[in-house]
């Protein structure tokens, strides 16, 4: 971790010194910096931090009534979480002097990750809370240091994608969707499941974001081989480029090259995914038939039959559980490698 942010009118009272301290001494931060007034922490808003510790209340107007949707830390949070925030991915933990489960849920609805409770020090007559409320607040740090970094991979493709499809793709349906996945993948993956979702529902954010993000090569596709109006059993498939892969005529559509010797014969309707991007790898990008079963076949679309949440095959159905195939590393390391390989085509277009 480089970089936090504390946002406390108070700060000069004692909090910012001492989490400074703790913040150089167990975390190894380099740059700590400190801001009291909330008209310039919009302006320390523009640069990016790992980590941003924000108060709730400021001066005395806040402290005088209890509707936390006027308080200057709730307002703040919520320009924080704006989507063209540079911050929207960093991790936010709020100081606050109430526990209440309404005042919590509130903050969280509105984006923040944690919470640390403030006790004024003539009021903290419970050691062991004091105690437990700081232990937490490192083990949150920890936990939202290391989710952080990976929640800024997958926000900083967002952006590339969102840019590019704006620039590349003149069909604004298209691009909504587009955006909407990258949005729904984030959303799966930056939420934090518990234990019992886990153990006993077999949920897993990471391997439900892959499918999303590999998901959005279908709005892709259907753009590239320009199938709008077309009925799905419509034997045309023409990329953007002049290349005709198949038509009503007698070409077939070779999924990657001739050698491969792999599709029929004949005309086939309807197509699968894979085929499709297959097929716009080699006709639209030049890419040879290496490069697409390592690259393409074996790494992503192997991968997305693995993990077997949607379109399973005989063997997958009948021999394994979906709990088999589990592993959160892998998929988020996919994600974050699928995105990437749709930036790479959406620059193509």
């Amino acid at each position: 971790m480089k970089k936090v942010l504390y946002i406390d009118d108070e700060a000069d009272k004692g909090w910012g010194s001492v989490l400074q301290n703790i913040f150089e001494d167990k975390f190894n931060v380099n740059k700590f910096e400190v801001v009291k007034q909330l008209s310039e922490a919009k302006e320390f808003l523009n640069e990016e931090y790992d980590l941003i510790l924000l108060d709730l209340r400021f001066g005395e107007k806040d402290h005088s009534h209890n509707d936390i949707k006027t308080y200057g830390g709730y307002k703040l949070l919520n320009d924080i979480r704006q989507l063209d925030s540079k911050n929207f991915a960093t991790p936010v933990i709020i100081f606050t002097a109430s526990n209440k489960i309404w005042t919590l849920n509130t903050l969280f609805e509105k984006g923040a990750d944690s919470y640390f409770t403030k006790e004024h020090p003539d009021s903290a007559d419970d050691f062991d809370f004091s105690i437990n409320n700081y232990m937490k607040f490192l083990d949150d740090i920890e936990y939202l240091v290391e989710i952080g970094i990976k929640r800024k991979k997958l926000w900083a493709r967002r952006n590339k994608i969102f840019a590019l499809a704006d620039e590349k793709i003149n069909n604004e349906t298209i691009k909504n969707r587009i955006d909407e996945k990258l949005r729904i993948g984030y959303g799966l993956f930056n939420r934090k499941i518990t234990d019992f979702e886990k153990n006993k529902l077999v949920f897993n954010n990471e391997i439900i974001s892959f499918i999303v993000f590999w998901s959005i090569l279908e709005e892709i596709s259907k753009y590239i081989f320009q199938r709008e109006g077309k009925d799905i059993n419509d034997p045309d498939w023409i990329i953007r480029n002049g290349a005709i892969i198949q038509n009503a005529d007698g070409s077939y559509f070779p999924t990657i090259i001739e050698e491969s010797n792999i599709w029929s014969e004949e005309i086939t309707q309807q197509i699968n995914l894979s085929s499709q991007i297959s097929a716009i790898l080699r006709y639209h990008l030049g890419w040879s038939h290496h490069q697409i079963f390592s690259y393409f076949l074996k790494k992503f679309n192997n991968y997305r039959n693995k993990i077997d949440f949607i379109h399973g095959s005989n063997e997958a159905i009948f021999n394994n559980l979906l709990s088999e195939n589990q592993d959160s590393k892998e998929a988020y390391k996919k994600s974050v490698s699928i995105l990437d390989f749709i930036i790479e085509i959406i620059k193509s277009i």
